[in-house]
């Protein structure tokens, strides 16, 4: 998988061990039906529900009830691997139509080859065919990865401004060389329209993703508290905010949503990431996610 969707996916899947652009849902232009199912399937995401993260998954590909998005899918899916819905993401994507654009954007970016640039390029070309905003996005990912940041940033535009989420999310890299490093202005800028930067900014304030973000324990939990909302929270989030509590930290929530997060943080599968918040203080690395997804 190439370095791109890996760290997107790594910030969706950062729970795994210890994105879902989720875009939000405009209740008043839905049957009140669909609506309720909506908000049904994401209360049960929020409990850890692994099947109701692969239903949404689905609802993001089709754009059934929710604004179709290419990286809602990617992210729900990653939860859904967080909690048992899925094994692997291809386990899903293999079984949608072979012309299915999610699917096509999603094996480009994962089967990235330079010495096949040329398939590469085809597939991205059907992308733009079919009026997909993705396909610049892609084709953005893969200039830059070979150097080209200047005509990755065009694209990046030109894809943001036809409505690709995942291009906003890509925009807020300050280097697309080094695509660890977010500016996090701009990921404020987006958090109320796009809830996974909630559980990007959780983590970099919280001191998960390494010393060159400053700490703000205070920022952490307001953005994980945001990214919970809208189901984003993950088993990392989850476990931070149990540490934090735990060590006498203030969260806003009642003991039935404490134990809410006690389950989405799988309490019992790993304590020594719950049993205190210095030793969160001492994570200075990515998760092993890395490695598990590298393994693909």
């Amino acid at each position: 998988m190439n370095k791109y969707l890996l760290f997107l996916a790594m910030m969706v899947l950062a729970g795994c061990t210890d994105h879902q652009i989720v875009e939000e849902v405009a209740k008043e232009e839905l049957p009140t039906s669909e609506s309720h199912e909506i908000d049904a399937l994401m209360e049960q995401a929020r409990r850890g529900d692994g099947d109701a993260y692969l239903k949404l998954a689905d609802r993001y590909r089709r754009g059934a009830g929710v604004k179709q998005d290419f990286m809602g899918m990617i992210t729900m899916l990653g939860m859904a691997m967080n909690y048992g819905g899925i094994e692997e993401f291809e386990d899903y994507v293999n079984i949608l139509p072979a012309d299915d654009p999610y699917r096509i954007a999603y094996e480009t970016m994962n089967r990235y080859d330079t010495r096949e640039r040329h398939k590469t390029d085809s597939l991205i070309r059907i992308l733009i065919d079919r009026d997909c905003p993705n396909g610049y996005t892609v084709q953005s990912v893969m200039d830059a990865i070979e150097g080209d940041t200047i005509k990755a940033r065009s694209l990046l535009n030109l894809a943001t401004e036809q409505g690709s989420s995942f291009a906003e999310l890509l925009q807020c890299i300050r280097d697309l060389q080094k695509p660890e490093e977010f500016d996090t202005s701009k990921l404020a800028a987006l958090s109320d329209r796009i809830p996974l930067t909630n559980h990007i900014l959780g983590s970099i304030y919280a001191g998960l993703e390494g010393p060159m973000y400053e700490r703000n324990d205070s920022l952490a939990v307001l953005y994980f508290l945001k990214a919970d909302e809208k189901a984003c929270l993950g088993v990392k989030g989850a476990r931070w905010l149990l540490g934090y509590h735990q060590n006498g930290g203030k969260i806003p929530l009642s003991e039935a949503e404490l134990q809410r997060i006690r389950i989405l943080a799988k309490e019992g599968v790993d304590d020594s990431v719950t049993k205190g918040q210095e030793e969160i203080e001492d994570t200075d690395e990515v998760d092993e996610v890395i490695e598990i997804i590298d393994e693909d």
